[in-house]
């Protein structure tokens, strides 16, 4: 239960009683999780289109080479629980951070101390912020969940697997019952109603147990996330209060616009804006061998550091940038495109070696629109690469406009 429990949690968070009949674990969880390239895993003789049985191990025998080559990113955090409460510790673009939920009270409280604030978000916020977004609740869709069969021992716990396929693709998430407390408490998580968007993928399967181990392919890479230790012992309360003279700025704050720049959030400095709220979307025009163009929401997720700026695209057809650029204007920019499985004749060959993502460089142009309803940087970016070439010597031309908020 990483950081991406705390998001999945922005958007599951609800105001219930505490459940006083019901076991509630409290203790630390730590856990590992590792990113490797897929064309890395290939080179040495990885079966990429069947990675859901590697093992762990066999991976992390190859830590030391596909670190130092840029290949894989190995990253270990603690989870805090104890009872209603859960904490758990990052670090992101803008620093160091902390998070801490009160199910009870449905609050989640997100900690910046290098800014001395924190902003404080509520089941109302969350209700609005979906609003502003185009959300709300509503039936959500429901993923696939069917047994894998077998099991082995992780971390000291007894765990069996299930596969869950969703929209995204299938999971395969090894969970365990063995400690009642711990599988009770995640369950809880699990039964919260939601406010738009696709549920967390374990939450599918959290009346098995809880998630030990997930392992998934995105169009690039392999992700695994594994549970190290659970150690059962008394935390101290201490760790879910908020610092002594810390600001506390409230999400209904940041979507009125109160706040503006660094303090809201606002990635990488693009600058001042004007409260629009946004449904994020990309325009497309590929060209090659084949020949298509569309638009689609709600599918592209942008970032902005010292390192430059980043857009990633979900949708059919996955479209990454990667710019040196930190502000508006325009760069050159580094892409690479992965195609829909339809086209896998005419753009992809029968060789799993062969890395049939198109990768080259272009050039983007960043506009500054304004601001979200979260005070976030509100852009849009044309972007125009030609020549970009897969491992098979296919070649593709792509261009388009794209519209984010800059986290």
């Amino acid at each position: 239960m990483s950081r991406r429990i705390i998001v999945a949690l922005l958007g599951t968070v609800s105001v219930t009683a505490p459940q006083a009949a019901a076991a509630q674990f409290e203790g630390v969880i730590k856990q590992r999780t590792i990113s490797v390239n897929l064309a890395a895993l290939a080179e040495r003789g990885f079966d990429i289109s069947n990675l859901l049985d590697v093992s762990v191990e066999r991976l992390l025998a190859l830590r030391g080479e596909l670190e130092a080559q840029g290949d894989m990113t190995v990253t270990e955090e603690e989870i805090y629980i104890k009872g209603n409460y859960v904490r758990s510790a990052f670090t992101d673009d803008e620093g160091p951070a902390w998070a801490t939920i009160d199910l009870a009270q449905g609050v989640i409280r997100l900690v910046r101390p290098d800014q001395r604030m924190y902003i404080e978000m509520t089941q109302d916020d969350m209700k609005q912020m979906a609003a502003n977004m185009g959300g709300g609740p509503g039936e959500q869709p429901q993923p696939d969940v069917s047994s894998v069969g077998g099991s082995k021992t992780i971390s000291g716990l007894r765990s069996h697997a299930y596969d869950v396929t969703t929209t995204g693709g299938t999971r395969r998430i090894w969970v365990s019952n063995a400690n009642v407390d711990l599988a009770t408490s995640f369950q809880r998580f699990a039964e919260a109603p939601t406010f738009g968007g696709e549920p967390d993928a374990s939450y599918a399967v959290a009346e098995h147990g809880f998630p030990m181990l997930e392992l998934w392919t995105t169009y690039d890479t392999f992700e695994i996330e594994e549970v190290v230790a659970v150690e059962p012992q008394s935390v101290d309360d201490a760790l879910f209060v908020m610092p002594a003279g810390y600001r506390k700025t409230t999400m209904a704050e940041m979507m009125s616009g109160m706040m503006g720049g660094a303090e809201a959030g606002g990635g990488g400095g693009f600058g001042p804006g004007g409260g629009a709220s946004i449904t994020p979307w990309v325009e497309y025009s590929i060209s090659g061998p084949v020949t298509v163009s569309g638009r689609e929401d709600d599918v592209v997720m942008c970032s902005s550091s010292s390192e430059g700026f980043v857009a990633r695209t979900l949708g059919d057809w996955v479209i990454g940038v990667e710019a040196d650029g930190t502000g508006p204007g325009s760069f050159p920019a580094t892409f690479y495109v992965a195609a829909p499985e339809q086209y896998d004749d005419r753009l992809r060959d029968d060789n799993f070696r062969t890395d049939d993502r198109f990768r080259g460089d272009g050039t983007i142009t960043i506009t500054v629109k304004g601001k979200d309803p979260l005070g976030l940087d509100l852009v849009e970016v044309e972007f125009n690469a030609t020549g970009l070439e897969s491992g098979g010597g296919i070649v593709i031309h792509v261009q388009g406009k794209l519209s984010c908020s800059v986290m």
